[in-house]
């Protein structure tokens, strides 16, 4: 018998506490976050901290962590909803073909 074979390549951001649904326990030291610009650029290591250990799907949009966007919760059983503008929607060049995305949830 033939059975095909696939690969599936996933990408997601190192977790201190192995992807569980929870803020890491020592958000200033995850490395990870460093080299992911999407992450990078919008961590509040301050407040993260404030915020470690925590379950994301308790938290308030405005307290998650910039990683939510990098699926950094994939092994947890809660859901965790969050808003999303489309990138193209904010640039001016793309209004006429994007402007009209709103923001989701």
């Amino acid at each position: 018998m033939n059975i095909p074979i696939h690969h599936l390549s996933v990408r997601v951001p190192w977790h201190d506490s192995a992807w569980n649904g929870k803020v890491c326990c020592n958000p200033r030291e995850n490395g990870s976050c460093m080299f992911l610009p999407r992450i990078n650029d919008g961590k509040k290591v301050e407040i993260e901290e404030g915020l470690a250990g925590k379950w994301l799907h308790e938290l308030e949009l405005d307290q998650l962590p910039p990683c939510i966007g990098e699926k950094v919760n994939f092994m947890s059983e809660h859901k965790v909803y969050k808003k999303v503008k489309h990138p193209y929607s904010k640039n001016e060049n793309n209004s006429e073909f994007y402007g009209h995305y709103k923001e989701t949830t």
